[in-house]
C-alpha cells in the first residue's frame, strides 16, 4: 500500500564524464494485506552525466523478508 524511504548515507565519486551516486538506508510501510513493515536496507545507485540521470539500479532486501513472512 505504501513505502517510505529513511535516508542514512550518500555517497558521490566523481569521474571526468559525470558522477556516481549512492543513498542507502532503509525502508518502511505496509504491505498490500495491511501489515505494516520496518528497517528493509536499501540502496540506490544513480548515474549523472551533464547534469542528468542516466541510469538508475536499485537493491533492497524485500525479496528476502517477504520469504519469511
Amino acid at each position: 500500500r505504501s513505502v517510505a524511504k529513511t535516508y542514512a548515507q550518500f555517497d558521490e565519486c566523481w569521474t571526468p564524464g559525470g558522477a556516481t551516486v549512492y543513498c542507502s538506508g532503509t525502508l518502511s510501510g505496509v504491505w498490500l494485506d495491511g501489515t505494516a513493515f520496518s528497517g528493509i536496507r536499501f540502496i540506490d545507485r544513480f548515474e549523472v552525466v551533464n547534469n542528468l540521470l542516466t541510469r538508475q539500479e536499485v537493491w533492497n532486501d524485500v525479496a528476502e523478508i517477504q520469504r519469511t513472512l
